[in-house]
């Protein structure tokens, strides 16, 4: 089934209209006929009612509109994913846990494309687990998370040891106890970390599942969370804010996992320019 077919029925759906979904496609009037005809006879049953005013949705329509949608977005993604795969020592898809560190990954990604200029470079955010699933599914090539689950078939390696330290605008503000803590969500192993060292700990009234808004709420609002010891230095030199001395730090290892046996020397190579980048704190 064409999914150029099944998006001219959503249009003539939505506008009720061959004439008006004509004109939105930048098709004749007989091209849209003649595809909703074609779909009519290929689902073997009428979808739309015509008439002088317009058109309108049967029962068959009904359902085939909430189904659609779907259908559409599997169609492009397939189509997108087989036109990378011909050629792929051209294509990259990189999955990053959705906490990884912005700082880290745009440096990354513009010397990608300066380096691999006729490269495709797509990026992609997800939960750990998710995104194990998608390298063990080949949708993407690499994987940047924290504390991955055994996959078989997968290959995981340490790229870095990140560091989290309690930190604070406020000196009165020194405990996770406090009103002004901020709770930001590093996944699962870092949650697991953190109850066994405060039992018996009560979510506070503001907490971020992005480390990047995290911050700049506490810089902007006051207040302490828990953040990279890398990324806080610039802060810390200017004086805003403080590292909690007497607060746990928390290891916090992030993996590069791929699929194992699979050689790619774009790969082989984006990995080692990552690398480099984190190893001597400047673009690779």
């Amino acid at each position: 089934m064409d999914v150029k077919v099944i998006k001219t029925f959503l249009e003539v759906a939505a506008t009720g209209h061959f004439g008006i979904a004509a004109s939105h496609l930048n098709v004749a009037q007989t091209t849209v006929s003649a595809r909703i005809r074609s779909l009519e006879e290929r689902i073997g049953a009428p979808l739309l009612e015509r008439s002088p005013s317009g058109a309108s949705l049967t029962p068959a329509g009904k359902k085939l509109v909430r189904l659609a949608p779907s259908f559409v977005h599997l169609g492009e993604r397939i189509a997108r994913e087989i036109s990378e795969q011909r050629d792929e020592q051209t294509a990259l898809r990189i999955g990053l846990e959705h906490s990884f560190a912005v700082e880290m990954i745009v440096p990354w990604i513009r010397w990608l494309r300066e380096t691999f200029s006729e490269a495709i470079v797509r990026v992609e955010s997800g939960t750990s687990e998710d995104l194990l699933g998608r390298l063990s599914e080949a949708s993407l090539d690499i994987a940047l998370v924290y504390a991955p689950a055994h996959h078989p078939g997968l290959r995981t390696d340490l790229l870095k040891e990140e560091k989290l330290g309690l930190y604070t605008t406020d000196t009165s503000v020194r405990s996770v106890t406090h009103p002004d803590f901020v709770y930001v969500d590093w996944g699962p192993d870092f949650a697991r970390k953190f109850e066994g060292h405060f039992p018996g700990f009560r979510m506070p009234k503001v907490s971020f599942m992005s480390p990047t808004l995290a911050r700049r709420y506490v810089v902007e609002c006051g207040g302490a969370a828990y953040g990279r010891v890398s990324l806080a230095k610039p802060l810390v030199t200017s004086g805003r804010v403080q590292l909690v001395e007497e607060a746990p730090v928390f290891l916090h290892p992030v993996y590069i996992v791929r699929p194992s046996g699979v050689n790619s020397t774009l790969v082989d190579e984006a990995l080692h320019g990552l690398t480099r980048q984190l190893s001597s704190d400047r673009s690779p």
